[in-house]
């Protein structure tokens, strides 16, 4: 084995154990490594070659662990890993990422940076996340258009009770309680709406 070379390595001198070899790497480092490891082609390097090739893969678009990166990882995630705990809320409710995004870049192109406090929307529930269905928005905003808020018609257009309720000047609590009482109620004569 001394002299034969495997990938990146080169066999130099034989341990205490006879079935481990002693090894210098093309970069300069030594390292040891067993005779299945070499001659199945397992190890071929010192493990420069697997942090080179971290770093093109981490160098394409270099926005690793960035907000916007995570944001990105965590809607792919819900939407295609069954181990993940949103997954029965979006993937399995089949709620979507469109192929094109599950490209990184590409969703960067589209979205633009996050802004601060930003939250990822999705303007209809009932669709998934594409290009003309997301869009940045705040927290309270997000938190108005899930799809457990109740929504009602006034004057021709659907609102969610405290998008309404800001429209009228009656605070959330209120229209939330004439709503649960009755919603056919909710804009009784002799009542404020």
């Amino acid at each position: 084995m001394i002299g034969r070379v495997f990938g990146r390595l080169i066999v130099v001198e034989r341990t205490a154990v006879s079935w481990k070899w002693k090894c210098r790497c093309r970069c300069g480092n030594r390292t040891i490594v067993t005779s299945y490891a070499l001659e199945s082609g397992k190890t071929t390097s010192c493990g420069c070659y697997r942090l080179e090739q971290m770093r093109v893969r981490n160098r394409t678009h270099g926005m690793r662990r960035t907000p916007l990166y995570d944001v990105w990882s965590a809607m792919v995630q819900r939407c295609t890993n069954p181990n993940n705990k949103q997954y029965k809320d979006y993937g399995e409710r089949g709620i979507t990422v469109t192929s094109e995004w599950l490209d990184f870049e590409a969703f960067a192109r589209d979205m633009g940076p996050r802004p601060p406090g930003g939250i990822l929307d999705r303007e209809n529930n009932d669709l998934g996340y594409s290009k003309i269905n997301c869009r940045w928005v705040t927290r309270q905003v997000s938190n108005e258009n899930r799809r457990n808020v109740a929504r009602v018609e006034y004057r021709g257009r659907k609102y969610t009770l405290p998008e309404l309720g800001r429209l009228l000047g009656v605070s959330t609590r209120t229209m939330q309680r004439r709503y649960r009482e009755d919603p056919r109620r909710l804009f009784d004569a002799g009542r404020k709406p």
